[in-house]
């Protein structure tokens, strides 16, 4: 039983892919989660390629803490979207969020339907938490870092 967090970047918009992979990797190990890392291609009118980045965290009081920690991280971090969020148990999945982007990926009547539960069901206490953080607006920091610095990623 725990939260997952499908997180997502545009391949193309960073000059150094393995850079921020590591920096998002950091961010999960400090909040005392797990990840695993793929990448996906999408070649409609537009190539779009991205890195989706699925972490998972224990479903306990401290697992909510560093959820609630890692989503203000997330929301701090340019570029880096939330997906979803959902709470797997032994036998069902429950949606926390869906991005619009996510719904639109998605078929309709699986799109209606996860709108539909989101509406009617009850939240725990910790549901509640991760939820209103992901809601939360936050000003995203600018990454400011040295001239030199920038020439290394390149």
């Amino acid at each position: 039983m725990c939260y997952t967090f499908e997180l997502s970047f545009n391949v193309y918009k960073h000059l150094n892919i393995t850079f921020f992979e590591n920096t998002v990797k950091n961010m999960v190990i400090e909040c005392g989660g797990t990840y695993e890392i793929h990448y996906e291609s999408n070649e409609n009118k537009w190539k779009l390629h991205t890195c989706i980045i699925t972490a998972q965290f224990e479903q306990t009081t401290e697992g909510t803490n560093n959820c609630t920690l890692f989503i203000k991280k997330v929301k701090e971090t340019p570029q880096l979207h939330i997906e979803s969020i959902y709470e797997e148990n032994s036998n069902k999945i429950d949606m926390l969020y869906a991005s619009n982007y996510y719904l639109q990926q998605l078929d309709e009547y699986s799109a209606k339907n996860i709108k539909e539960n989101n509406k009617k069901r009850s939240y725990s206490e910790g549901q509640i938490r991760i939820i209103n953080a992901v809601n939360k607006v936050v000003k995203k920091k600018r990454l400011d870092i040295s001239y030199e610095e920038y020439l290394k990623m390149l």
